[in-house]
Parts: C-alpha cells; sequence; structure tokens
C-alpha cells in the first residue's frame, strides 16, 4: 500500500511541478518562446548571457533548473524498479526519457512551460542516476 501512496503522490507532484504550478497557470508562456531545441547550447547561452536585473537571481533560477531536473527523475527509478519491477537499465532509462518527452510536449503545446531539449537530457541523467542508486539500496538489504 506505501508503494502505492508513494507512487500516485510522485506523479502528482511531478504534474504539479511541471504543470500545474500556479506561476506557470497565471502566466502563459508566449508561442515564440515556448521552444529551446539545441541541447546544451542554449543552457550555454544562459550562462554566457544572463538576464535579468539581478545575477543572484539568475544563478539560483538556472542552478536550480539544473539540479532540478535532474533531482525530479531519480525517484522515477525507484518505482520503476520497486513497483513496476523494471530490472533494465535500459528500459527504465527509455521510459523516463519518454515520459519526460511527453511532458515537454505538453508544455509546449499548452504554453505552461517551456519544451527544452536540455530538460530531457537532465530527466533522464536523474533516472540514470535514480537507477543506480535504487540497486545500490537493494543491495544493501
Amino acid at each position: 500500500m506505501r508503494k502505492v501512496i508513494f507512487t500516485a503522490g510522485y506523479f502528482i507532484g511531478l504534474l504539479f511541478l511541471v504543470l500545474l504550478n500556479p506561476e506557470r497557470i497565471r502566466e502563459p508562456i508566449p508561442l515564440n518562446s515556448r521552444l529551446r531545441i539545441h541541447p546544451i547550447v542554449d543552457s550555454l547561452k544562459d550562462i554566457m548571457y544572463p538576464r535579468g536585473s539581478s545575477w543572484w537571481l539568475h544563478w539560483f533560477h538556472f542552478l536550480t533548473n539544473l539540479f532540478g531536473n535532474i533531482v525530479l527523475f531519480i525517484p522515477f527509478s525507484f518505482i520503476a524498479i520497486m513497483v513496476f519491477k523494471l530490472s533494465r537499465f535500459i528500459w527504465v532509462v527509455l521510459l523516463a526519457c519518454a515520459l519526460s518527452v511527453a511532458i515537454e510536449v505538453i508544455q509546449y503545446y499548452t504554453g505552461l512551460g517551456v519544451a527544452d531539449a536540455d530538460d530531457v537530457i537532465l530527466n533522464t541523467a536523474g533516472a540514470a542516476i535514480g537507477f543506480y542508486l535504487c540497486k545500490r539500496y537493494l543491495n544493501r538489504q
């Protein structure tokens, strides 16, 4: 029962964070700003050409986005392995990548976020890290 509650909580939280966040609903993103298709290049531009009046706030948002996308998908691997009994690395990572792409497509078409290739890469990396951490956790038991 705890696995079901944890799984439901994770996916509801994920949905809220990436789509239903009040900040995103209040101010939809214009169509010409919804797509960042160049992996790594767009993030490098963010580093080299900070936006906004506060460099502190810019770096806070940049680092939150960077590490947040990784951390957000670490629990996904635990759920895939422990609840859905997936044991192969490739399947867990491909499923995480597919979910991440689906989220980015929804964000693009709804205007509730920016479809960013880097997000897919970082989410998938988070799932890979989560796979390693989960396997390590299970081996210790």
